[in-house]
């Protein structure tokens, strides 16, 4: 009876070698979330774990994993110093995030609102001198021509200084 209890257990628990591996196991499977589900139900959640136990027993040995598993632990230990959970940080980078998306829209609601009051000012100012500018600017190539012509015609005579 004691057997068939055991082997029961074993089939609906998460086993590791010792509690510190399982809790590891345990944060890594809940930083991952499978892509489009939102929610898992019991049996889901259970095979997952499951699953990632398994995954974890094969690649433990490896370098990659021990490293894995050394930040994941030392982000339950800072964590916990900090008395956080696991929803209260993910609730926190998604604050971040938003008051970025926040900043962002601000940033762009600002200048459109600055180009949207200071148009109509600007704009009857550069109607009225919109022919001066143009003016000065064929006078001022003309100029520069003439200027041009003058400066070759000194290198050719040599009166350049």
């Amino acid at each position: 009876m004691l057997i068939r209890i055991t082997k029961e257990l074993k089939m609906v628990t998460t086993n590791t070698t010792d509690h510190r591996s399982k809790k590891i196991i345990q944060t890594i499977r809940r930083l991952y979330q499978p892509n489009g589900v939102k929610f898992l139900t019991g049996e889901e959640h259970m095979q997952l774990n499951k699953k990632f136990v398994i995954g974890f027993e094969r690649v433990r040995h490896l370098p990659q994993a021990e490293a894995l598993m050394g930040k994941v632990g030392e982000y339950i230990d800072e964590g916990k110093a900090g008395g956080w959970k696991d929803k209260e940080l993910k609730l926190a980078i998604l604050i971040e995030e938003t008051q970025k998306n926040v900043r962002l829209i601000s940033y762009c609601l600002f200048h459109l609102i600055q180009i949207v009051i200071l148009t109509p000012i600007v704009l009857p100012s550069l109607i009225l001198n919109g022919p001066i500018m143009a003016i000065c600017k064929y006078k001022g190539k003309k100029h520069q021509a003439k200027g041009e012509s003058v400066s070759q015609s000194r290198q050719a005579h040599g009166t350049l200084q």
